[in-house]
């Protein structure tokens, strides 16, 4: 039972660390979005664009990742029996 019950938590952690990494990138790229709009400089403006495509690329990667991760915890939680509590409407 502790094996399950932990194997669980490290998967929604992994899925939680992945959705967290991927908003810290997301607000990078804002940041080199208002950067470009500002520099004329064109060695700075390739700079930036590159920097801006290898982010959008790691994004991608997360989130193919993390439906990795999502789909291990549904298998994780059917082949375990879990049922999720039902709540009565008021």
């Amino acid at each position: 039972m502790r094996q399950t019950k932990s194997c669980a938590c490290l998967i929604g952690a992994a899925a939680r660390d992945l959705e967290i990494s991927k908003r810290k990138t997301m607000l990078k790229i804002e940041e080199i979005n208002k950067k470009l709009k500002k520099i004329k400089d064109p060695k700075r403006l390739t700079k930036l664009k590159s920097e801006k495509s290898e982010l959008m690329e790691s994004i991608k990667e997360t989130d193919k990742h993390k439906k990795n991760v999502k789909k291990r915890f549904d298998e994780h939680v059917k082949k375990s029996g879990y049922v999720p509590p039902e709540f009565k409407n008021v």
